[in-house]
């Protein structure tokens, strides 16, 4: 018996109910993903993001399988990230926003300069 994920339901805009799942990456994984950097073999996966070790996937059940399913996908790697809320444009939003984006999908090594790593440590931490 598998444990589907929380199943809400989500509204379209002509107001017909769709089944909603919140899942995350190892619930949508049929094996180990490729992920740079490697994720080491001798450490476990990180349980939150993989929660099923066989990988046995995200299935509908039977009786839903005749309504559209809206699937929404937990970031695997993903930053808490506070924006301002205004209407005009907002270049702290915009810098913050790019340097984000850089550090999530960075595939540089630890310490060369601009990867995550050499980042907080060098730009951050170093008060200096």
């Amino acid at each position: 018996m598998h444990d589907y994920p929380k199943q809400l339901h989500a509204f379209n805009e002509e107001g017909s109910v769709h089944d909603y799942h919140y899942l995350r990456i190892g619930q949508l994984c049929d094996g180990l993903p490729v992920v740079r950097p490697e994720l080491s073999k001798r450490k476990p996966l990180p349980a939150y993001h993989f929660p099923d070790a066989s990988f046995s996937g995200f299935t509908a059940p039977y009786d839903a399988l005749d309504r559209r399913h809206v699937l929404e996908v937990c970031p695997f790697r993903a930053w808490s990230l506070v924006l301002h809320k205004q209407k005009r444009y907002s270049l702290a939003n915009a810098y913050n926003l790019g340097l984000m984006s850089i550090l999530s999908y960075s595939n540089e090594d630890k310490t060369r300069h601009g990867a995550p790593a050499e980042f907080f440590a060098r730009q951050c931490l170093d008060m200096s």
